[in-house]
């Protein structure tokens, strides 16, 4: 069977449809890359040829990334179809910078709510409070909003989370426009509308720049409410009660290095004492 033959099959198949809306939007742009195979007989299938093919999109990890996910899940498909009996695009992975996200500073977070459009001032709070990530906080609605807690699933994780909100902080999520008081959604734009991912990365992008002469982002609200409560001393479960991180071990990353730095703070006496004791 030809690998188009194969991605037809796939895309007629129970997983696919299975699939969320997004995760389909994202695929149709990597079947128009995975055409390259499209004359390939699935069983000729190397991993090499698979491997040369994401080479050839270095300068689109992103992509290729989401294209060996595609290639997977239809060698994948294949396999169960009894067509071939290896997944030669199976673990093949494509490997990107990792971005370093900068937390904030409290001065840096006052300043930006102090000086942003009251909209972008307030989604900027509940990210803090929250500890979430912009989708979710995009997507919040005022059937997700009772007796001052927050309670929805997150989309990455699907945890369901029950966060208090700070009283002060419900009195703003109160003061809404005329135009975005008819929404179901709790945070709107300056136009009154719901933000989009895009639109609300760009106003912190630009707005932070010109009051911070900095860029800073929503995930680094999400990064500073975690090392917050790490540096307080909150424990792996209780930063996780309010970021909802699915491992604890993921958590370690803002617990370790407080630990390090108060365990190295008790024992270097024992150095001093060396050198300088009697």
């Amino acid at each position: 069977m030809l690998f188009k033959e194969a991605s037809t099959l796939y895309q007629e198949s129970d997983n696919y449809e299975e699939l969320s809306e997004g995760s389909k939007r994202a695929y149709g742009f990597a079947f128009n890359h995975l055409t390259h195979f499209n004359n390939y007989d699935v069983r000729d299938i190397k991993r090499s040829d698979i491997i040369k093919f994401k080479e050839g999109m270095s300068n689109k990890k992103g992509m290729a990334r989401t294209s060996i996910i595609l290639m997977s899940n239809i060698l994948s498909h294949c396999m169960d179809m009894d067509l071939i009996i290896f997944n030669p695009a199976k673990g093949v992975k494509v490997r990107s910078k990792t971005q370093h996200i900068e937390r904030w500073t409290m001065e840096e977070f006052k300043l930006f709510c102090d000086k942003a459009p009251k909209e972008v001032a307030l989604f900027a709070k509940i990210a803090f409070f929250t500890g979430q990530r912009k989708v979710d906080i995009i997507n919040l609605k005022w059937r997700d909003y009772d007796q001052g807690y927050l309670r929805f699933n997150q989309k990455k994780t699907g945890t369901i989370l029950s966060i208090p909100i700070p009283t002060t902080l419900q009195t703003e999520m109160g003061s809404r426009t005329k135009v975005a008081q008819s929404s179901i959604h709790i945070l709107h734009n300056t136009h009154g509308t719901p933000w989009t991912c895009e639109a609300i990365r760009r106003s912190f992008a630009s707005l932070s720049q010109q009051h911070l002469q900095v860029r800073k982002t929503v995930h680094g609200l999400r990064k500073t409410a975690a090392s917050i409560l790490a540096e307080s001393k909150a424990t792996p479960s209780q930063i996780q009660s309010i970021t909802g991180h699915r491992s604890l071990n993921e958590i370690s990353l803002y617990t370790r290095k407080v630990s390090q730095k108060e365990v190295a703070s008790q024992v270097v006496g024992i150095l001093e004492e060396a050198y300088y004791g009697n």
